[in-house]
């Protein structure tokens, strides 16, 4: 958790506040290679185990329930999956065939990228399969970028055989923070369409940090004493920003709330 304390001289008065801004990882398990397309370097001698059926969501490793892919034997034979768009890959899972065979996998490569360069077999490699267990799902870490997901095997007279490949996002992370203010103002924030204005001016002003995607009060603000015509108000928002965006840390906890109490009487 990082805090960062900030005053803004707004139209209708001065702005203080602290913010805490946490990270929090979104993850949504979606298989990306679901919707993709899948094609492979031959099937021509067992057509019923096509492309397809390695990423049909179907991980039975039984090549006769028709859920495995297979190629002939050939020389650097391949299995390729098109995203139809270009994602930050984090991870690939690929089952391995469980009834027979199961060294067949061992030395594939997991390539990704955007090229189709013999046949997208020169993208950036992944992982190494560097086994032979049979009826497992191999689960590696990538954080690549890429719409073309490969699976090769780099030697002759092979068969690359296949039950299923998953492909997922990489996690996203997002800053979620939450602002502490007062604020001195001679307007009166008891009504709304002040109180949206001053949030406006706030999001434009963008805290000299990440814009905010997402700001709204949770309560209305709290006035807590009037000097001549200004009030103090005090009342928190929530504020979410993208992890693209830098976040401003000014100090730790115990410095903020200090210059908080400074920042405080001397404005009384």
């Amino acid at each position: 958790m990082t805090l960062s304390f900030e005053c803004l001289l707004l139209l209708s008065g001065l702005l203080c506040f602290f913010s805490t801004v946490s990270p929090d990882v979104i993850n949504k398990q979606e298989d990306l290679a679901l919707r993709g397309n899948a094609t492979q370097s031959s099937s021509s001698d067992f057509p019923q185990f096509h492309a397809a059926l390695a990423n049909d969501g179907i991980t039975n490793t039984n090549i006769y329930a028709l859920s495995c892919s297979t190629t002939d034997r050939e020389n650097q034979p391949w299995w390729r999956v098109d995203l139809l768009d270009v994602f930050n890959i984090g991870k690939v899972i690929v089952t391995n065939r469980g009834d027979c065979c199961p060294e067949r996998l061992n030395g594939t490569e997991i390539r990704i990228g955007n090229s189709l360069q013999n046949n997208g077999n020169n993208n950036p490699r992944c992982a190494v399969i560097n086994s032979t267990v049979p009826a497992v799902s191999y689960n590696f870490t990538c954080n690549m970028t890429g719409r073309y997901v490969n699976l090769v095997i780099p030697a002759d007279g092979a068969v690359l055989t296949l039950c299923e490949v998953e492909v997922y996002k990489a996690p996203e992370l997002i800053k979620k923070g939450n602002l502490r203010m007062k604020m001195y103002s001679s307007e009166n924030l008891g009504d709304s369409t002040v109180t949206d204005k001053v949030l406006q001016q706030i999001k434009s002003a963008a805290l000299r940090a990440a814009p905010p995607t997402e700001l709204h009060w949770t309560r209305n603000p709290e006035k807590l004493r009037t000097k001549g015509t200004v009030s103090l108000y005090r009342d928190s928002m929530l504020m979410q920003v993208a992890v693209t965006s830098p976040v401003v840390t000014l100090e730790d906890d115990e410095e903020a709330e200090e210059e908080e109490e400074e920042d405080d009487d001397e404005k009384r």
